[in-house]
């Protein structure tokens, strides 16, 4: 499952073409359209305020563009809600589309033990000493 939160411009038109490589692998897309369709200036995110203008000055402006948006979710078997002032747009995504959609199930899970060996050279060393311990002989001393 994906959640596109997209004013939906698709500059490429490689929109569509993705939304039926996801439904070929039985992901559904659950669409969420923001902003206006007859446009607006994007922020600018300069630390300045105002908003992004193009080499001529002009102001920048993202259309929503809610056909396309429908067309990708309804071939990737999703849906497609507007934002609006509230709450309610991500109710009618979340109820009406994600669980009327999809199911819920339980995915397993669990815990593996991973030993990791952090002392081989200590144990080792301490092996060879307790040979070479052996290996000496005690001698008497003279008197």
């Amino acid at each position: 499952m994906i959640i596109l939160i997209t004013d939906g411009e698709d500059n490429e038109n490689l929109g569509l073409k993705a939304a039926r490589k996801a439904a070929e692998k039985d992901v559904k897309i659950f669409v969420f359209g923001m902003g206006e369709t007859a446009g607006g200036p994007i922020p600018a995110l300069n630390g300045k305020g105002g908003f992004k203008k193009d080499q001529k000055g002009k102001l920048i402006l993202s259309k929503l563009e809610e056909e396309g948006l429908r067309e990708m979710a309804s071939v990737a078997g999703g849906t497609y809600a507007r934002s609006v002032a509230g709450d309610l747009d991500l109710d009618i995504l979340c109820f009406n589309g994600i669980k009327s959609r999809t199911e819920a199930r339980d995915l397993k899970s669990g815990k593996i033990k991973v030993y990791e060996e952090r002392f081989t050279f200590f144990l080792l060393a301490a092996f060879l000493f307790l040979i070479l311990e052996g290996l000496i002989v005690e001698r008497k001393p003279v008197t």
